[in-house]
């Protein structure tokens, strides 16, 4: 709960200190979902990561490295990275930075195919999608904000 309380203070933070910079209400909303779904993103791969590595390492008297942990670890590091590149694009997005949105666009599509494969199994597979999905709706609507460049190619 912790996670999402912190996300949620930040986001309201730097939403506020966009509004007081400058930026206008429709680029502090785009940049402030990026924001947001890549705060939680990031924050949720690492305990992930941190829950995987202690089990694998807890499991048993001896430690196995096969493929399900391997795949384990591997969806955390792209999680983080994932969520990462979406909270630092999110200033670059306030600034409508044409390449900051098309980077955005890419790492939200990857996020959500990683993810939505994964719902039938986990939970926690949809709270990512829809955060990736969310995202990829704003950076869509918006896209004529960022200059022609994001609209014809």
């Amino acid at each position: 709960m912790g996670v999402l309380f912190g996300a949620i203070g930040a986001t309201i933070w730097f939403a506020v200190a966009a509004r007081r910079r400058g930026c206008g209400a429709v680029l502090t909303a785009v940049g402030t979902i990026s924001f947001f779904g890549g705060t939680i993103i990031a924050a949720l791969g690492t305990a992930h990561l941190i829950a995987v590595t202690s089990s694998g390492v807890t499991r048993g008297s001896t430690f196995v490295y096969d493929f399900r942990f391997y795949a384990l670890v591997h969806l955390g590091v792209l999680l983080i990275a994932g969520g990462v590149a979406c909270f630092i694009l999110a200033h670059r997005l306030m600034r409508a930075e044409p390449r900051a949105w098309k980077t955005t666009l890419w790492v939200t599509a990857a996020l959500l195919a990683i993810n939505l494969p994964l719902i039938p199994i986990q939970g926690f597979a949809q709270l990512f999608s829809a955060l990736a999905f969310v995202n990829l709706v704003a950076l869509v609507v918006t896209r004529k904000r960022f200059g022609p460049s994001t609209v014809h190619r």
